[in-house]
C-alpha cells in the first residue's frame, strides 16, 4: 500500500540534484572597474579586477597569460587601495575563449581563513565606497495605479494597518512615518511623525503586505501637530518580495560549520522567515558570508521543536548595520535537507506567518463536522444526507494521505483552545498544479478576530504552502458560483489578470453522471473508440485552441504529460487510484468529438472533483446537432468506464451556454461556476488583492 514511517517532501528530489541550479549566483561582488582600485598580481603584473569573493575572481587579463589552461595552477596576490595579501594557490576554471571579451576565472585553493577574511574585508571596504555591487536578483515588478476608487481603497487599508512610510528627499537620509488616517472627503492623509521631515518635494514609499506604494509629495501641512499630506492622484506599485515573510523572536537560531572554512563555526539569530528563505543576523567578514555562498547543511533551532535541516544559498548581504546593533542582514533562500525537514520547516514558517493556522491531514473529523456545520453539503443542491454515505471512506482515507504530503494538506484555523473554526484542502492533482477544495467556515464570528481576516489566513497559510512546492506553477479551484467571497478573492483578480495570460477564470457548469447513463443507448450513427495515434494527437491539438494555454498546462493536456505519469506513480505509490484515458466519438468513420477522462481515488474529493469529463468538437465543419449527439454518446461511454472501473461519483465539466446535451445523456446539473487558475507568479500580487479584501471595514460615520 506504500504506508511510509515519517512525513515526506513536498517534491522528492534525488540525491544529486541540485536545489538552487536555477537562479544560481555567483559568488561575491561584481566590481566597477572604472572606479576600483582592485586587482590580481600575477608575477610582475597588475590585472584588473572584475568579481572577487572568499573563493575566487575574476580578472581582466593581457596576452602574456593566454598560454593558462583551464585546471592550471596559477600564484596570485590581491592588491586593493595598496594593501596586499600573501601569494593565493588559485587554479583556472575558465579562460577565455580565443577571440572573445572573457575575463579569467580563478578558484582559490586552501585558502586560510584568516586570508579570506582579509578578502572578506576589502570587498566591505569596496563596497561601503560604491564600486562593488551585489550579484543582480530577480527584478521587482512595477505598476502604475492611476483609478481613483483604487487609490482610495489602497490608503484606507494602509493607513488602517498603520503602514510604515519612508520619505525620500534629495540629498537627506530617509525618515520613518507612519500613516494614523485618511479622509477622503478633505482627501488628506495623516501621519506620526518623530524625526524632522524635509521640505517638499520628496516622495514617500508606503510598505505594504507584499508591495510598497511610491508617489510624490508637493505639499504638506502639520494640523495639531500631526502630519498632513495629499492623497495621491497616482502611485507606483512595487513588489517587495515574492512570497510572504515574517520577523521571529531572537530565540529562533541557525548553525552551521562553514563549507569551506570548518574551523568557522556560526551561530546566529534567525531574523525572518519565508517558506523560500530565511534572513539572519550577522557580523559577515567574521561569518565569511557573502552572495552565492551555498551551505549544504544548516540546522534552524527553534523551542520546543527538533532540528531543521536546510541547504542554503546566501542572496544578499545588507551593507548597513542593524540600528540595534545585532548585525547586518543575510538573506538566503532555503530548502529541506530531506523530506522530513521539508516538512518542518513548511510548519514552522505556516505558523510563524499564520499564528491562528495549523497544517496536516489530522484533523478529519474536525474538519468534517466544520463542512457540516457550514453548510458545505447544501451547495450544489445536495444534502447531508446524501453525503453521510461519504464520511467513512473519508475518515478512512485521512490517516493515509497524512503520509503524503506531496498528494494532500489542509490548512485550518483554530481557536485558543484549539477547536477548528476554518478548513481548506489542497490536493496535487496533476504534476505542476495544486487544487483548492473543501473549504468552509463555522457560522458567526470566530472566537479569535474577524471572519474576514480568518479567511485571508485559512487561504494564504494553504497557497503559500502549496506555492512552495519547487514544482507548482499553478494554483486552481473550482468556484460555485453562489459563493460570493471567493468571486470577489478568485475570479475578480483573475479576471484583472487575464492580459497577462498568468491567470483565468474560464465559467463552467459542473454536471453529475449517474450510473443509468451508463445503460442508456448511443445515439444513432455514432460509435466510441479509442483514438489510433493520430486521433490521439489530433484531439489534444483542438483542447489546446479550444481552451486557454493555463489551462491546458495546468490539467496536464499536452502530449508530454498526457499520461499523468509522474503523478499516476505518486499516487500509485501512496496506494490511491489514478487514470486518464481519452475516448473519440466517430460518425461515418471520422472523429467528430474527444473525451478526456480523469478518475481518481474515492473520498480525495466529495464533490468528485478530479474524476470527470473535458469534451471538445473535432474538426471546424463540425454541425451543431452533429456535436452535440456527439457530446451525448462521449458522456454516456464515459458512464461506462467510469462503471467499469467501480467509480460512482463523476462529474462533466461543461464550457459554454450550449450545454442540453448534458442532461439528454443522463447528467443532472449541479450549478454554474468558474474554473479559477492562477499562476503561482503572481501570488505577491493576489496576496495584496486579498489583504486590501480583508482589509477590516472603516467604522460608520456617527
Amino acid at each position: 500500500m506504500g504506508i511510509r514511517s515519517g512525513p515526506q517532501l513536498a517534491v522528492v528530489r534525488s540525491p544529486t540534484a541540485d536545489p538552487f541550479k536555477v537562479g544560481a549566483l555567483n559568488p561575491g561582488y561584481e566590481l566597477r572597474v572604472e572606479q576600483s582600485s582592485a586587482f590580481a598580481v600575477i608575477g610582475e603584473n597588475l590585472y584588473p579586477l572584475i568579481r572577487l569573493s572568499p573563493e575566487g575572481a575574476w580578472l581582466w587579463t593581457g596576452d602574456e597569460l593566454e598560454s593558462l589552461r583551464e585546471g592550471e595552477g596559477v600564484t596570485v596576490a590581491l592588491e586593493v587601495e595598496g594593501v596586499e595579501t600573501h601569494s593565493i594557490r588559485a587554479v583556472v576554471v575558465r579562460r577565455p575563449a580565443m577571440g572573445r571579451q572573457e575575463p579569467l576565472q580563478l578558484r582559490f585553493m586552501q585558502l586560510s581563513a584568516r586570508t579570506a577574511r582579509q578578502i572578506a574585508a576589502f570587498l566591505e571596504g569596496l563596497r561601503e565606497q560604491g564600486v562593488a555591487d551585489p550579484p543582480r536578483v530577480q527584478g521587482s515588478v512595477r505598476e502604475r495605479v492611476e483609478d481613483p476608487a483604487r487609490i482610495a481603497t489602497l490608503c484606507e487599508l494602509l493607513a488602517r494597518n498603520r503602514s510604515l512610510g519612508l520619505i525620500r528627499g534629495e540629498g537627506e537620509k530617509p525618515t520613518r512615518i507612519t500613516a494614523t488616517a485618511v479622509d477622503l472627503l478633505a482627501r488628506t492623509i495623516t501621519w506620526e511623525a518623530r524625526h524632522r521631515i524635509p521640505e517638499p518635494p520628496f516622495s514617500i514609499e508606503w510598505v505594504g503586505y507584499s508591495n510598497q506604494y511610491a508617489f510624490t509629495v508637493e505639499e504638506l501641512e502639520w494640523r495639531d501637530g500631526v502630519l498632513t499630506t495629499p492623497v495621491p492622484e497616482r502611485l507606483v506599485r512595487c513588489r517587495r518580495r515574492a512570497v510572504a515573510r515574517a520577523s521571529v523572536p531572537d530565540t529562533l537560531q541557525l548553525r552551521f560549520l562553514h563549507p569551506l572554512w570548518p574551523d568557522v563555526q556560526v551561530q546566529r539569530s534567525v531574523r525572518d522567515v519565508s517558506f523560500r528563505g530565511l534572513g539572519f543576523w550577522s557580523a559577515p567578514v567574521q561569518d565569511l558570508v557573502y552572495p552565492g555562498l551555498r551551505v549544504e547543511e544548516l540546522e534552524v533551532l527553534a523551542p520546543g521543536r527538533g532540528p531543521i535541516r536546510l541547504c542554503a544559498e546566501v542572496r544578499l548581504v545588507a551593507l548597513e548595520e542593524a540600528p540595534d546593533g545585532r548585525g547586518r542582514a543575510v538573506g538566503m533562500r532555503v530548502t529541506g535537507a530531506t523530506g522530513e525537514d521539508a516538512a518542518a520547516w513548511l510548519n514552522l514558517v505556516g505558523e510563524v506567518l499564520h499564528p491562528t493556522t495549523r497544517s496536516g491531514m489530522d484533523r478529519a473529523e474536525a474538519v468534517w463536522d466544520v463542512l457540516e456545520g457550514s453548510g458545505y453539503y447544501q451547495l450544489a443542491g445536495k444534502s447531508l444526507e446524501w453525503f453521510q454515505r461519504l464520511r467513512e471512506p473519508y475518515l478512512a482515507l485521512a490517516p493515509r494521505l497524512k503520509e503524503w504530503p506531496e498528494i494532500a494538506t489542509q490548512a485550518v484555523v483554530v481557536d485558543s483552545v484549539g477547536q477548528v473554526e476554518s478548513t481548506l484542502s489542497m490536493l496535487k492533482g496533476f504534476e505542476h498544479t495544486w487544487i483548492a477544495h473543501h473549504g468552509a467556515r463555522r457560522p458567526g464570528e470566530p472566537a479569535g478576530g474577524s471572519s474576514r481576516r480568518a479567511l485571508r489566513e485559512l487561504w494564504l497559510r494553504a497557497l503559500e504552502q502549496a506555492s512552495a512546492d519547487p514544482q507548482t506553477r499553478t494554483l486552481a479551484c473550482f468556484v460555485d458560483g453562489g459563493v460570493r467571497w471567493l468571486k470577489s478573492a478568485l475570479v475578480d483578480f483573475a479576471r484583472s489578470r487575464e492580459h497577462t495570460r498568468q491567470a483565468c477564470a474560464v465559467p463552467f457548469t459542473l454536471f453529475e453522471g449517474s450510473q443509468e447513463a451508463a445503460g442508456a443507448p448511443m445515439p444513432e450513427g455514432l460509435e466510441v473508440t479509442a483514438p489510433n495515434p493520430g486521433e490521439w494527437r489530433t484531439a489534444l491539438e483542438c483542447f489546446g485552441r479550444a481552451l486557454p494555454r493555463l489551462y491546458v498546462e495546468a490539467f496536464d493536456l499536452l502530449p508530454a504529460r498526457f499520461d499523468l505519469g509522474r503523478t499516476r506513480a505518486t499516487w500509485v505509490e501512496a496506494g490511491l487510484r489514478r487514470a486518464r484515458a481519452m475516448r473519440v466519438a466517430k460518425r461515418g468513420g471520422r472523429v467528430v468529438a474527444a473525451a478526456i477522462l480523469d478518475d481518481a481515488e474515492p473520498g480525495v474529493s466529495l464533490f468528485g472533483i478530479l474524476s470527470g469529463a473535458r469534451l471538445v468538437s473535432v474538426g471546424p465543419d463540425v454541425e451543431p446537432a452533429v456535436r452535440d449527439a456527439a457530446f451525448v454518446a462521449l458522456l454516456r461511454d464515459a458512464a461506462r468506464w467510469y462503471r467499469e472501473r467501480g467509480t460512482e461519483q463523476f462529474v462533466y465539466y461543461g464550457l459554454g451556454d450550449e450545454l442540453d446535451h448534458a442532461a439528454q445523456a443522463g447528467y443532472a446539473s449541479m450549478g454554474p461556476g468558474w474554473i479559477w487558475l492562477q499562476s503561482t507568479a503572481l501570488m505577491a500580487e493576489w496576496t495584496e488583492h486579498v489583504y486590501e479584501l480583508t482589509a477590516p471595514r472603516a467604522p460608520s460615520p456617527e
